[in-house]
């Protein structure tokens, strides 16, 4: 099945984004002088505070995080990578460093090893960093055009978070149900698309997005009908995010009645 241009909107290919970012430091509770002068852009002063640090702590993978922040933003990518590597090796259960490792290596063109640290990160002991680390793999999967390896990515990715309860995990696994549905899409398995697409909707979440999923999804396979009352369904929900929705709604509407 192709998916139209103007449902491609809709779908979007994977909608995830990552919650942890290598421009930010490990701020600790009690923010040292390195963590102060990051904060004020002060990159190479903080470098020269964080290497003092590392002299008089007995927990240096905070530390050896916050020096590859600083580098990074330097411009010094190796001594980023170091760092980073360094904070992982120190603290291979905390994930973070994992997953920043992954994103410098991905936005240098190394996706082999960028998919190897997200995949250990998904081992962290910390749900949101290790469902981070199977979503960076996933999308390094698809983009490769493994689409069995993303579904199996992203189907970990919610075994990960099956007992968790947090809103912000409600959403993650809302998103993450519309990506396999998108990718099953993809590959013309509409039954499964189905499945998936509908299962985002049942999460318990208020977004409208999802209900815009399905209708988009349903309207390509031509059951229209069904299609205008998903739509109808987005634009019952309190949202900022429903002028597509609307937009979908009208058009298929004035389709049928034609």
């Amino acid at each position: 099945m192709v998916i139209p241009v103007r449902k491609s909107i809709f779908y979007g290919g994977l909608i995830l984004s990552l919650l942890l970012m290598i421009c930010s430091p490990l701020v600790a509770a009690e923010s040292g002088l390195g963590d102060e002068l990051f904060l004020e852009e002060k990159f190479d002063e903080a470098i020269a505070a964080y290497e003092a640090e590392l002299e008089t702590t007995d927990d240096p993978a905070p530390i050896y995080n916050n020096l590859a922040a600083a580098y990074y933003q330097t411009g010094n990518v190796e001594q980023a990578l170091n760092y980073f590597t360094l904070a992982a090796e120190a603290a291979p259960e905390n994930g973070m460093p994992w997953i920043n490792l992954a994103m410098l290596y991905e936005l240098e063109g190394d996706l082999t090893a960028a998919e190897e640290n997200y995949l250990k990160a998904s081992t962290s002991s910390d749900p949101v960093v290790a469902v981070n680390g199977y979503l960076g793999a996933s999308m390094l999967l698809l983009d490769s055009g493994d689409a069995a390896g993303a579904i199996a990515a992203l189907e970990s990715a919610l075994a990960r978070i099956e007992d968790e309860t947090a809103p912000e995990f409600q959403e993650v696994r809302t998103q993450i149900y519309d990506n396999i549905g998108y990718i099953y899409a993809t590959l013309g398995e509409n039954e499964i698309a189905f499945d998936a697409f509908a299962a985002a909707t049942q999460t318990g979440t208020e977004s409208p997005i999802p209900w815009m999923y399905l209708g988009a999804f349903l309207e390509d396979v031509g059951m229209s009908e069904q299609a205008l009352l998903m739509y109808q369904e987005a634009l019952a929900r309190d949202s900022d995010n429903i002028t597509m929705a609307q937009e979908a709604y009208d058009s298929l509407a004035a389709t049928l009645s034609s």
